[in-house]
C-alpha cells in the first residue's frame, strides 16, 4: 500500500513538474520569439476560426434571406392591393362615363368644363393638414369654391384661398367635412364625412345593398369618381351600416391636378 501512494505522488509531483516547465518554456518562447509562437497557435486554433466564421456567415446569409423574403411578401401584398384599386378605378370612370353619355343623350345636353392644369407646389405631408398649394391663381381665373380633380375624373377637393398665381386647395376628406355623394349600383344618396387622408365615412340602413370595390360618387350632370368602398359593416343590433371608403389617389404623391373653371 505505501510502495502505491508513493507511486502516486510521485506522478502527481512529476505532473506538475511538467506543466511548470511547459509555462516557463511558453513564456521565454513568447518573450523571445512571439512569432514563432503565434504561428503555432494560429494553427492550433485556425480551423476553429475558420468554423467559427463560415457558421456566422451563414447564421446571417439565412437571417438576410428570410428578410428578404418577407420583404418581397410584403411588396407583393402591396401591389395586389394597388393593382386591386386601380382596377376598380378604371371600371368605375368606365361606368360614369357611360352612364354621363346616356343621360345627355337622353336629355339632349351638352356640357362642356373647362379645366386648367395645374402643378402641385406643396403636398398635404408638407402643408397644413389635408389642404396643398397648387401654381395657378388669379392670374389662371381661379376663383375660391373651384373643384380640383386628379388623374382626369377623379374629384379630390376645393379651392379654399385664391392669390395672385397660387391657390390653396383644401381636400374633400378632411375631418369633419360633409360631401353629398351616390353609392353603391343603386346609386343612394349619402352623405361622405372627412376622416383625413383621403378617408370617408359613410353611414346607411343596413337593408341598402352597399359591397366592397363599389365606387362612390360625385353627383352632377358630369358625374366624378369620389372614391371605392373599402369596408362595409354592420353589428346584428345596429340599424344602420358603416361604410368607410377611400380615395384612389394618393394624396402624397400628388404633381398635377386639374382645376375646374366657373
Amino acid at each position: 500500500m505505501n510502495y502505491l501512494l508513493q507511486r502516486k505522488r510521485l506522478i502527481k509531483r512529476r505532473l506538475g513538474i511538467g506543466i511548470a516547465v511547459f509555462i516557463i518554456v511558453v513564456v521565454i518562447l513568447q518573450a523571445s520569439a512571439p512569432n514563432v509562437l503565434s504561428g503555432a497557435l494560429f494553427i492550433v486554433t485556425k480551423p476553429v476560426w475558420e468554423a467559427r466564421n463560415a457558421a456566422s456567415v451563414y447564421i446571417k446569409g439565412s437571417i438576410e434571406m428570410f428578410r428578404s423574403k418577407q420583404s418581397l411578401v410584403r411588396e407583393n401584398q402591396a401591389l395586389k392591393r394597388e393593382r386591386s384599386v386601380l382596377k376598380r378605378t378604371l371600371l368605375s370612370q368606365s361606368e360614369i362615363r357611360t352612364e354621363n353619355i346616356k343621360l345627355k343623350e337622353m336629355f339632349g345636353r351638352r356640357v362642356s368644363e373647362s379645366t386648367v392644369l395645374s402643378a402641385v407646389l406643396s403636398r398635404p405631408n408638407k402643408s397644413l393638414y389635408d389642404t396643398f398649394v397648387i401654381g395657378i391663381g388669379l392670374d389662371r381665373g381661379a376663383v375660391a369654391g373651384n373643384l380640383v380633380l386628379a388623374s382626369g375624373n377623379i374629384i379630390i377637393g376645393r379651392i379654399d384661398a385664391v392669390y395672385r398665381s397660387t391657390a390653396t386647395v383644401t381636400l374633400f376628406s378632411t375631418p369633419g367635412t360633409e360631401n353629398a355623394v351616390m353609392v353603391g349600383p343603386e346609386r343612394i344618396s349619402a352623405t361622405a364625412i372627412g376622416k383625413g387622408g383621403g378617408n370617408f365615412e359613410i353611414k346607411l340602413p343596413r337593408g341598402v345593398d352597399v359591397s366592397e370595390g363599389d365606387a362612390v360618387i360625385f353627383p352632377g350632370i358630369s358625374a366624378k369618381v369620389f372614391g371605392i368602398v373599402e369596408w362595409v359593416h354592420a353589428e346584428p343590433a345596429d340599424a344602420l351600416q358603416t361604410i368607410l371608403f377611400k380615395s384612389p389617389v394618393n394624396m402624397l404623391e400628388l404633381q398635377w391636378v386639374e382645376v375646374l373653371i366657373k
